[in-house]
C-alpha cells in the first residue's frame, strides 16, 4: 500500500495500536512460501512501515503511545503454528528495541499478548478442538475482547506513561 496516499489525511497522532491476525495452522514442512511471505507482511513488515511513517507525529505528541496487539503464541510458540508463533515474536522483539529507541521520548511503546480470545480464530475452530481448548484453560472459558480493550485503554492513559517496553499478558493463567 501507498502510506501516503492511504494516510496523507492523519496530520496529528496521538496513538497507534497496530491489530493484525491472520493464524496460519500448518506443519512447517507444508508451509508454502507465498503464506510466509504473507504473515511478514502482514505482522512484521507493516507494523514496521505503519510505525515508521507516523513516528515523528507520535514523537510531538505530549503522550505518545503504541501498542502492538500480539500473541501468548509470540512467547511460547504454538506446534503447527510456527510461522504465525514467529511473526507475533518478531513483534514483540520490535516493541521491546522500539521502546529502548524512545525511551527518553514521550512514547511509549507495548505490546499486549492474549491467549485464546473469543472471535474470528476461535469461532473458526471445529467444535471438538473448541471443547479441547476450554479444558486446557485453567479459566475453562475464552478471553473477551473487551478484556483487551481495558488493558488497551490503560496503556493509553497517562497514569501508564512509565510503562514501556512491555508485554502485558492476558491469557487467564493458560501460560505464565
Amino acid at each position: 500500500i501507498d502510506l501516503n496516499e492511504t494516510f496523507q489525511h492523519i496530520q496529528n497522532i496521538d496513538v497507534l495500536v497496530y491489530a493484525s491476525g491472520k493464524s496460519h495452522f500448518s506443519l512447517l514442512q507444508d508451509v508454502k512460501d507465498d503464506d510466509i511471505h504473507e504473515a511478514y507482511m502482514i505482522h512484521v513488515f507493516n507494523l514496521i512501515k505503519v510505525t515508521q511513517y507516523f513516528i515523528s507525529q507520535l514523537m510531538a505528541s505530549e503522550a505518545g503511545r503504541i501498542i502492538v496487539i500480539s500473541s501468548i503464541w509470540g512467547e511460547m510458540g504454538a506446534s503447527m503454528e510456527s510461522i504465525y508463533s514467529t511473526m507475533k515474536a518478531a513483534q514483540i522483539g520490535f516493541v521491546k528495541a522500539l521502546s529502548q529507541e524512545l525511551v527518553k521520548t514521550n512514547v511509549t511503546v507495548n505490546a499486549i499478548a492474549p491467549g485464546a480470545v473469543e472471535g474470528a480464530m476461535t469461532n473458526a475452530l471445529a467444535t471438538e478442538d473448541y471443547h479441547t481448548l476450554l479444558e486446557e484453560l485453567p479459566q475453562n472459558r475464552l478471553i473477551q475482547p473487551n478484556e483487551i480493550a481495558h488493558v488497551t485503554r490503560y496503556l493509553l492513559s497517562k497514569q501508564a506513561k512509565s510503562i514501556t517496553g512491555t508485554v502485558q499478558r492476558i491469557n487467564g493463567g493458560w501460560y505464565l
